[in-house]
């Protein structure tokens, strides 16, 4: 099922709060002008980096989260919070109006179901984040499943992806890129020294471009969580920054209380996994 519901907060609510974008100009996901191919060993290197991060993410952590952004016309400014568990999967993250503190949107993930409630509207949307496809939600041309390892502090990869190659800056010899693709997108991971900093992917069939910075790393254990993660789609003026604070790792969360949504009368349910 194919909606097309553009709701920035509905995005963001995707990309689980952990990502996305600010007033970045047009230009600034490009790759630095001035790059230089690398041999093999560098991008054996690089890769070896993100499944170290990836490898020492953290099991668990709660968060307070602030949401600034736009699309097209519509802007606008949330607050949040987040709660996460890797294993088993789980998570919850509430929106409210920044003035207000009204309830926004409410989403929880069980393994790979997710669910999102919009109170206002009285609509529980039901979907899938192994087979969500964010352009039935609004204008960005990206699978869920490659951002939202974000939300777990791991670098997404492409699945089945493999290696173009490493791209030096020659007028920055610790700024450096590593390039994948499969089937479907290309993706480019920017690095500042040994930390990946920026990720673009470009979709092979519309060639449109998505392009998160990550800023302002917390490292624990090996391990990074960015405390800002800014996204921009060039193509339709999309951009969103989240800022996380009040971090806290190895909470315990019950499930019972985390995945439970308390729907309004009336309310219908829309079941965005079916196919007719």
């Amino acid at each position: 099922m194919n909606t097309n519901i553009f709701k920035p907060v509905s995005l963001f609510s995707l990309l689980l709060a952990t990502v996305v974008l600010s007033a970045c100009s047009s230009g600034a996901g490009r790759l630095e002008k001035h790059v230089i191919a690398s041999d093999a060993e560098r991008s054996r290197l690089l890769l070896a980096r993100i499944q170290e991060i990836n490898g020492r993410a953290v099991d668990s952590y709660s968060a307070r989260f602030t949401v600034e952004g736009a699309f097209g016309k519509n802007k606008f400014n949330s607050v949040g919070e987040a709660r996460f568990n890797r294993n088993p999967r789980m998570a919850r993250f509430s929106f409210f109006d920044i003035i207000f503190k009204s309830p926004l949107t409410v989403m929880v993930q069980d393994g790979a179901a997710l669910k999102l409630y919009f109170p206002a509207e009285k609509t529980l949307y039901v979907d899938n984040a192994d087979s969500m496809k964010l352009r039935n939600y609004a204008a960005i041309d990206i699978d869920f499943a490659l951002v939202h390892p974000l939300t777990a502090g791991q670098i997404p990869l492409l699945d089945g992806f493999s290696i173009k190659h490493a791209l030096v800056d020659e007028s920055d010899p610790n700024r450096c890129y590593l390039v994948l693709e499969n089937g479907d997108y290309f993706q480019t991971i920017g690095f500042n020294r040994d930390v990946p900093d920026r990720i673009l992917f470009i979709s092979k069939s519309s060639g449109k471009k998505t392009e998160f910075y990550l800023e302002k790393p917390l490292v624990q254990g090996g391990g990074l969580f960015y405390r800002t993660v800014r996204m921009f789609a060039p193509e339709n003026g999309g951009r969103l920054t989240v800022s996380f604070s009040e971090v806290q790792y190895g909470i315990t969360m019950d499930a019972a209380t985390v995945l439970k949504i308390k729907l309004d009368r009336g309310a219908k349910i829309i079941d965005m996994t079916r196919t007719d």
